[in-house]
């Protein structure tokens, strides 16, 4: 069985908290991981990293992003199979399926990437006066989000 850990800054870290929960193979009712449940610290560890490397995410060319986005899309697809088999241990998911999804997930990211080269983050809209007004759309930065 593995214990898990959290990927912290780009590094691997054990979780500040003693909580762990266990993974369970449905099919065989196999202990297949343990995963830390992670404690407010481990969060607040996770998002003052990505606050600190924001910045330079930020000030890279949109299609830097877009291709550094792509080549993670690419890493997943390539993994697909190996995915697939760790989806059908941990939620009894068919492998087939599994690398269909995850396939399927891995277009979707490209095709979502790839909307920021045309995106309108900022325009001006004519008013019936021949005034303007500049809408200007920026990312809203760092946020946390819990899922299952």
């Amino acid at each position: 069985m593995k214990t898990l850990q959290n990927l912290i800054g780009g590094t691997w870290e054990d979780s500040r908290g003693d909580a762990f929960h266990e993974v369970i193979n449905p099919a065989t009712e196999e202990v297949v991981a343990r995963c830390p449940s992670a404690s407010a610290e481990d969060v607040h560890r996770a998002v003052d990293a990505a606050v600190r490397a924001q910045p330079a995410w930020a000030a890279l060319p949109v299609a830097e992003r877009v291709e550094r986005l792509s080549r993670w899309a690419d890493t997943m697809a390539d993994h697909a199979g190996e995915l697939a088999e760790i989806e059908c241990r941990e939620m009894g998911k068919p492998v087939a399926l599994g690398r269909t999804f995850i396939a399927g997930a891995a277009q979707a990211f490209r095709t979502a990437a790839a909307e920021a080269l045309d995106y309108a983050f900022e325009e001006t809209i004519a008013g019936p006066d021949g005034s303007g007004t500049t809408i200007l759309r920026r990312p809203p930065g760092v946020t946390a989000v819990i899922v299952p």
